[in-house]
Parts: structure tokens; sequence; C-alpha cells
């Protein structure tokens, strides 16, 4: 048996609806303190959450998977008032319980809970301001990773490209996973600096991830720090900067009433933060190779075009989130239907054991046999399977003419590859959400948006199978 959350379902009910009342409004501005009961409340989840065993990852999963990721994947300003209300709260009864990030609070002066709440409050409105204070001269910046990597493939190398126009001769330095080397590497003026979030652990070790941030930031001494809505620092929770004029943080909100792309909304804002004005032109997601890659690729073309048969790129893992997928029956109709209409089929493989063994029982049900290729060895098989980096995997997919993936990093880097593409979206909470993480690119994209829990409707299998038809017959 799983073990019980520190919180009962009805206490958990009663801090949601306290979170997304009037009342936490004035909380989340900084203006009035927290009611000793529901202080009560959070204090218990986070004591709870910093515990190790199985108490603890029971915490963390009610902290993180029924409230906070909750109230962030609406999207909108209610569940972001939600967030602002109870998560510094949070975060301060556990630093107050460990000396490393008590100190580095106590040295950007936050003595107080409330003072805490006000100093993230004014971070907060800086955000919204349509003209920021920026530096007149910037030599370097130091852009936050979004933590996961379809994230910062869709918004990160957006965010990227516009501080490059507005700062040509600044160096851009990436903090984030080192897989990150080889896939915006060839950005101009950009490194990616490796910086790991501890995704694991108690509530204090993914904390502690602030700590090694702020070290790295005291190492290359940015003019500016940018913040996509980073986990890196709790979405702006955390302080970095001494200067308020030299960060940058940009809220994931979307207007309910008009859902739109959170590329577009992150560009909106990165143009009018940045001063860049009409001439700033268009501007879309980026996969620029670098490193041995940019040598892959070259090579994965001239074995795809050996023989002239196009190829298809398909990558159905779903980020450790199953309800993302779709019934195995239709991921076997699309294999049979991309080998029945003569396409080469290039599956990747997966990561771990359970993705490697759901690829092998894929073709076995679909009844196809495959030559297994690494990264750097391409060849022109019929079907082949990929096993290698996601690097390795982009490089392989940029000779591809098309691609199908579910939600996951697999379509965000078709889409900012230029690859036309079908994405299958499903397994999502609220109807913003396909809308806001809709991959973004130069090429053609088609998105079948299914209804959670409705994959095995036949209605959805054959609006499934006749995008790919669609798909495929564009070559």
């Amino acid at each position: 048996m799983s073990p019980s959350p520190p919180l009962t379902s009805l206490e958990c009910d009663h801090l949601c609806a306290w979170a997304e009342s009037p009342a936490a409004l004035s909380v989340a501005l900084g203006e009035t303190e927290l009611p000793t009961a529901i202080r009560a409340l959070i204090w218990r989840l986070a004591d709870a959450a910093d515990e190790a065993g199985p108490e603890g990852s029971a915490a963390i999963r009610q902290l993180f998977a029924d409230l906070v990721e909750g109230w962030n994947d609406r999207l909108d300003a209610v569940g972001r008032q939600a967030y602002a209300a109870v998560f510094p709260a949070v975060v301060w009864r556990v630093a107050m319980g460990d000396t490393a990030l008590k100190a580095r609070l106590h040295a950007f002066g936050l003595d107080g809970e409330q003072a805490f709440y006000a100093a993230y409050a004014a971070r907060r409105r800086r955000s919204q301001d349509a003209a920021p204070i920026i530096p007149d001269i910037v030599e370097r910046i130091a852009v936050l990773s979004r933590v996961t990597i379809g994230a910062d493939v869709l918004l990160t190398s957006l965010l990227c490209q516009r501080l490059h126009q507005a700062f040509p001769g600044a160096e851009i330095v990436v903090l984030g996973d080192a897989k990150l080397s080889g896939l915006l590497g060839g950005l101009p003026q950009l490194r990616v600096q490796p910086l790991a979030y501890t995704r694991r652990g108690t509530l204090g070790q993914r904390l502690a991830s602030w700590l090694t941030l702020g070290d790295a930031l005291d190492e290359i001494d940015p003019s500016l720090v940018c913040s996509p809505d980073s986990r890196l620092d709790q979405l702006a929770v955390l302080p970095l900067v001494e200067e308020a004029w030299s960060y940058l943080h940009w809220e994931n909100i979307i207007d309910p009433a008009a859902p739109q792309s959170l590329a577009r909304a992150l560009d909106g804002w990165a143009v009018q933060s940045l001063a860049l004005g009409e001439e700033a032109g268009s501007c879309v997601p980026q996969v620029a190779l670098a490193g041995p890659y940019v040598a892959q690729a070259a090579a994965w073309r001239a074995a795809f075009a050996a023989d002239g048969v196009p190829t298809i790129a398909i990558k159905l893992d779903h980020g450790g989130n199953p309800a993302k997928a779709l019934p195995r029956r239709l991921e076997v109709d699309l294999l049979r239907t991309a080998a029945a209409a003569g396409w080469r089929i290039l599956l990747d493989a997966g990561f771990g054991e359970e993705e490697l063994a759901s690829s092998q029982e894929l073709l076995a049900a679909a009844g196809l046999s495959a030559c297994e290729v690494d990264e750097g060895q391409p060849a022109a098989a019929a079907v082949l399977r990929f096993h290698g980096s996601i690097a390795g995997w982009a490089a392989a997919l940029s000779a591809c003419q098309a691609a199908v993936a579910y939600d996951s990093v697999g379509h965000h880097l078709a889409g900012a590859l230029g690859i036309p593409l079908l994405s299958l979206f499903t397994g999502h909470r609220h109807p913003a959400f396909p809308v806001a993480w809709a991959p973004q690119g130069s090429a053609f994209i088609e998105q079948v948006v299914i209804p959670s829990g409705a994959g095995d409707q036949q209605i959805w299998q054959e609006a499934v199978l006749a995008a790919l038809g669609k798909l495929l017959s564009r070559q």
C-alpha cells in the first residue's frame, strides 16, 4: 500500500479552495500574512515533503502532482495566484530548517516569511511591466533552463534568439541539462553550462539546486539573468540577483478566453521587454545542432538520399506520463500504415529498460523487423530502430521527411527542426494545454487533440490515421 499523504483529501481541498480565493490574493501580493490555520496546513505538507522514505515521497506527490502542477497547468492568473499564495511558505518553512538555504536567503536580506513574500511579489510585478529597465551594456546573459528538454526547445531556444537579437555582442550562457549543448550549441554566441536540477529526493534536496545555481551565477557574473519561468528558481520564488534591473522573468500565463501557444506568448513578451520593436521580425523555436551532431546529420542525409525512399521518424515516448500515450493497437496501425505507403520508418528505441522493451514489442506486434542502429552509424533499411542520445536522435530526425510524436520532447524537436509533423496530444487536464504546448516551427504541423482517455474510441483512431495519411501524402 502507498503511504498516506500528509494532508487528508478534505484538507487538501480546503487549501486549494483558499489558494484560489480573493483572500489569498493579498497574501500572494505580499500585502497580508498567511492565516494561521492555512500556514499550519502548508507547514505540515512542507515538513512531510522534506522527509526521506515512502511518507516523504507521498508528500512530494501531493505537493507537486496534486497542487503545484495542477495550478501551473492551468496557465492562468488564478492558478498562478494559488501558487504564489502557497509555495513561498513551503520554501520558507524548509529553508528555515536548512542552514545553507537559510544563510543564502539571509544574504539577500530576507529575514522573515512576510519579507520573502513581498520580495517575490515585487519580482512578479516587474515581470508584468511593459517596459522594464534593463542594463544598457550587456556582455553576458545567463538564461535558466526550463528543466525539461522539450520546454527548452520550445521556449528557451526562442528566448535565446531574441536575446541575441537585442544584444548581438553578448555571450549567452544557458544553465541546464548538459544534453542541451548538442541541441542549442549551434545558436550564435551561445554555450551551455551544465547544471542539474534534482527531480527526485526530498524537498530540501530539490531546493538545494538553487544554491548550485547561485554559485554558477557568481562564476559567470552575468549582466542580465533571464528566467522563462524556470523550476531552477522555482518560478522566481527564490531570488538570484541583488539589483532588480538585472533579472528578467517571464510568467507563462495566458488568457483562458483566448488560448495561444506559450512560444508566441513568450515571444511577444521578449519583443516588448527587450524593446525590439516592429523590426524584430518573426521567430520560431530552433534546434541548432553542435559538435559531432552536425556531421551525424549530414551522414544521415547522405544515407537516406541513396535510395530515394522517404523516411518518417516515429517517437512514441511519453515523458513518464502514460496518459499521453494512445492504445498499442493504434500505434501498431501507425507503423503498418507508414510501411504500406512505402515509407522508411525510423523508430526511436527509447531510454531505459521499459521504453526499450516497449519499442521492441511494438515492432513485433506490427510484424516488422528492424535494423538496430546507433547514433553516428546511419543505415538505410526499411525499418530502423535508433539507439542513442537525444541530440543524436535530433541529428537523424533532421534528415527525415516527416515525423510522428506524442506530447513530449519528440514533437518539439520535429517542429523546431522544420520537419513536417503529426503531433498526437492527449492526457491533458485543461483545455488550453494542447494549444499552449503545441509544437511550433517553420514546416507543416498537424495536431490531433484526443480527449483524455478517449484514445480507444473508433472516431479518434480514424482521425489519427486520416491525419497520418494526410502527412504522408504531402511527400
